[in-house]
Parts: structure tokens; sequence; C-alpha cells
């Protein structure tokens, strides 16, 4: 669902993309007149009945392969996080949000501990929730992380 949405986007910026025969990590490769990017998608669900931070309005949460994100760390990879709106009665998609973010700045934010570790997995876990009193995109792990910049950022990689 997270890569049609995205393709959808793309389409709509004037950029054109295309999917890899095969896939190692990058969903979509895009272009515009001046580069390429490559495009790791993750697509999420809201919190249901699960855990969501105090004043939050909504959440969503992504897990990102540690291997994996080295494998793939370059200037001209972006993470595209797809945050689906559900509608609970009916389970059914009604709008979505989306984080991009450079795998350079992403891998900043681990360095940090913007996001919390799972060191079994070997994954970490993006949640971010739109704060109520703020209207601002924050880490759940971390407060003072601000995600509201990267939110519908799509001049980072149409530009």
């Amino acid at each position: 669902m997270g890569v049609l949405e995205v393709f959808h986007r793309l389409s709509h910026l004037q950029t054109g993309s295309f999917a890899p025969v095969k896939d190692r990590g990058i969903d979509v490769v895009g272009y515009s007149r001046r580069r390429f990017v490559a495009l790791q998608i993750k697509a999420s669900k809201q919190y249901f009945d699960r855990y969501t931070p105090r004043g939050a309005e909504y959440c969503y949460w992504w897990e990102v392969s540690r291997a994996l994100h080295r494998e793939i760390l370059s200037e001209n990879v972006f993470y595209v996080f797809v945050g689906v709106h559900f509608d609970l009665r009916g389970r059914s998609a009604i709008g979505y949000d989306f984080f991009i973010i450079n795998s350079l700045e992403l891998e900043k934010m681990f360095a940090d501990r913007k996001f919390r570790y799972d060191s079994k997995n070997q994954r970490w876990r993006i949640e971010i929730y739109l704060d109520r009193n703020t209207s601002r995109f924050l880490s759940a792990f971390d407060k003072t992380c601000d995600l509201t910049q990267y939110h519908n950022a799509w001049w980072q990689i149409t530009d």
C-alpha cells in the first residue's frame, strides 16, 4: 500500500520513478532533471488499542533493520515513512502522512539515540506521534526530537 501511494505522489510531482527489478532495500528509484534518488519505503499502521504517548493525537511506528540500513546508507538514499490513517469502523485507509528523511540524517538520529533500539532483533523502532498541544510530530522515545520538518517534505527528493 505504501509503495503504490508513493508512486502516485511522485507522478503528481512530475518526478520520474521506477521499481528496481531486484529489490535489496531500495523500493523505488526516482529522478528529476538534476539527479537520481533511491527510496526505502516503510508503511505503518496507527496504534489502535496499543500504547500511545500522553497528549498524542495519533501515533505511527516502523522498524528499520540495522544491517539493511547500513547496506543502503548513502547521500542519495531517502526513507519514506508512510503513516496510514485508518477509519476505525471500516478499517480502511482514509489518508496518509509521509516523513521523508535522508538516510545520512537518519543515521545521525540513530547515533544520537532519538529512537528505541531493539538489540535482540537489531532493529530501530521509529515511533512518531502528533502532539495535540503543539501540532508537532515528535519521537515517542525522545520527545525533544521534532520530526515536523520531514512531514510531507517531498522537496528533498524532487529538487
